[in-house]
């Protein structure tokens, strides 16, 4: 979701209660304040309502009640088949202390400013191998984590693209996620690219829609060639689909 307010002046404070989001950013754009209120794959389907308030000490308080209604959505099962050597060189202790320090805070803070332009593309072409919000089953065996972005097949070698306008903010080998790459779009949204060949980009450069960051490999945990493509509002990972179909700026 994407809630604007108009001609929101200096005195002016802006509350919201929503069941979705615990920390709201209001981002100024001009006389405007915009906040997005990410959902992801475990939001349940059911009735909700925003509840905003607008107090000002030189008028009355504004008040206005938003019915929101969310509809179900099946995620599917896939059954990934990884070698034993993959999985012990991939998935341990020390990959998932390396991930956790230089990937656990990264989505917390953001560009205070939108880096981007016009609507976001899709990294590469190449076959959906995995949809967003998939549960794994590793070897016929059950994980507690959904899938969180889409992966596209594609040959090794093949060029990647900046999803749209940004600045660099992970560039580095990961054991866990292998060469990876992570822009941040400013106003809290993020895109992460995981599994590359090959990185051509720094951390704190800006780059734009379409520049070339890398190409596709199979480098990490994976099974074979592909990217994987999370995008994110901070660390609330959503549908890249839906990030493809609209323009969140007003």
């Amino acid at each position: 979701f994407s809630i604007t307010v108009d001609n929101v002046g200096p005195q002016d404070t802006i509350d919201l209660v929503q069941p979705f989001s615990k920390n709201v950013t209001w981002w100024t754009l001009d006389r405007k304040k915009i906040a997005f209120i990410p959902l992801n794959y475990w939001t349940k389907k059911g009735d909700y309502q925003f509840d905003l308030t607008i107090k000002n000490t030189l008028s009355p308080e504004v008040h206005l009640s938003l019915p929101v209604t969310i509809g179900k959505r099946d995620f599917p099962i896939q059954k990934l088949y990884v070698d034993a050597t993959t999985v012990s060189s991939t998935q341990n202790n020390e990959a998932y202390e390396q991930y956790a320090e230089f990937m656990g805070s990264i989505r917390e803070q953001s560009e205070p400013q939108a880096l981007w332009s016009g609507a976001f593309i899709q990294p590469c072409q190449g076959r959906i191998s995995t949809e967003y919000g998939e549960m794994r089953h590793v070897n016929d065996a059950p994980t507690s984590y959904r899938h969180s972005g889409i992966d596209i097949a594609a040959p090794t070698g093949t060029d990647i693209a900046a999803t749209n306008g940004g600045r660099v903010v992970r560039s580095m080998n990961l054991i866990l996620t292998g060469e990876t790459v992570v822009i941040d779009h400013g106003l809290g949204f993020f895109s992460v690219y995981f599994h590359m060949n090959t990185r051509s980009v720094e951390e704190g450069q800006i780059v734009e829609k379409g520049q070339i960051i890398g190409t596709v490999g199979s480098t990490g945990f994976s099974t074979g060639p592909h990217l994987h493509w999370t995008m994110s509002h901070f660390e609330t990972n959503i549908d890249p689909n839906t990030i493809m179909e609209f323009q969140p700026l007003p």
